[in-house]
């Protein structure tokens, strides 16, 4: 049986579900810019993707999932990051404190656009502006932000949709 997303407002936007609305509350709490199914592609072929979320302060694409992704959803994803040069995130259920993959070109000087390779992330509130990102690698810590990432967790996954309400109040 294949149960039906609902739709969501918060922030502005029109979410096709509650666990999108629900990784917004997480991106907000922990002071993640965002933006919603900024923009669409063609690959071709009649194939189409619209990605999540863009998170701009780090040049990231969003994926998100309530289960792992598809064998489909994955080449979709891995045409996403080719064609844009952008990693993209898999964030697989609703928000927590754990290990989330990207896929990403490789850095390696001499990489080709074939060049992928999965990226460990654990999703942090604080931003390094130097290297523009909100993550840490799981070999890094938290260095003191488990707190403030468990607030985000918490406001997230509170979050209350139902009867008109616009999210977390």
């Amino acid at each position: 049986m294949t149960v039906k997303a609902i739709e969501t407002r918060y922030n502005g936007y029109r979410f096709r579900s509650r666990l999108e609305a629900r990784w917004a509350v997480f991106f907000e709490n922990i002071g993640i810019k965002y933006k919603y199914e900024t923009e669409g592609f063609d690959f071709g072929n009649g194939h189409r993707y619209l990605p999540d979320f863009w998170l701009p302060q780090v040049n990231l694409w969003a994926e998100v999932k309530a289960c792992n992704p598809t064998a489909d959803e994955v080449l979709s994803v891995i045409q996403l990051v080719e064609r844009t040069g952008n990693g993209c995130l898999f964030l697989i259920d609703e928000p927590d404190v754990q290990t989330y993959f990207a896929l990403e070109l490789s850095r390696m000087p001499d990489a080709s656009i074939g060049d992928l390779q999965p990226v460990e992330y654990i999703l942090c509130s604080r931003y390094l502006e130097r290297e523009h990102r909100f993550y840490c690698s799981p070999g890094d810590g938290l260095d003191g932000y488990e707190e403030e990432i468990k607030a985000a967790v918490h406001a997230a996954r509170s979050a209350r949709f139902e009867h008109g309400e616009s999210g977390p109040g």
